[in-house]
């Protein structure tokens, strides 16, 4: 039986695929290793990570924003998909990569990041991701968010 949805959030703006690695005492030299105790990744970014807690908890979540044409794209929409949540509104843009970040998460618990803003940068006033279908979705639904908006080049003027 599906799981009841209560409410509809579009949720705009930043979609990141994060890869977390812990603990990391250093980073090795040369070609050396360091083992680790997990790996993990995940859909993140102030847009997509917020649309997974928003879909564990119960809403009907679409998703929008500008991802690459890459694996990392496929991987990410395929989290969004598994949570519930509507990425058909995401934009591929061709030939960019979507934005990553490799996090070595500290013992203590910091976690520098390794970023390539990839598709973030795309992100512009109005977004140009923002087809007549997207605007439609935006303007019809009860409630929006746009995680880390003012974050991009464009947005900063």
């Amino acid at each position: 039986m599906a799981e009841a949805r209560h409410g509809r959030v579009v949720s705009l703006g930043v979609h990141i695929v994060d890869v977390l690695g812990r603990p990391v005492s250093h980073i090795p030299p040369g070609q050396g290793r360091l083992l680790l105790d997990e790996i993990r990744i995940t859909a993140a970014g102030t847009a997509a990570g917020t649309s997974v807690d928003l879909a564990k908890l119960g809403a009907d979540v679409i998703a929008m924003g500008a991802i690459g044409d890459d694996l990392l794209a496929d991987f990410l929409t395929s989290v969004l998909d598994s949570h519930g949540i509507d990425a058909r509104l995401l934009a591929r843009k061709q030939g960019v990569q979507t934005s990553a970040t490799i996090l070595p998460i500290r013992a203590n618990g910091e976690r520098p990041a390794l970023h390539t803003p990839g598709s973030t940068l795309l992100r512009s006033r109005p977004p140009t991701y923002c087809t007549s279908a997207a605007r439609t979705s935006l303007a019809a639904s009860p409630a929006s968010r746009c995680g880390g908006c003012s974050n991009s080049p464009a947005a900063r003027g």
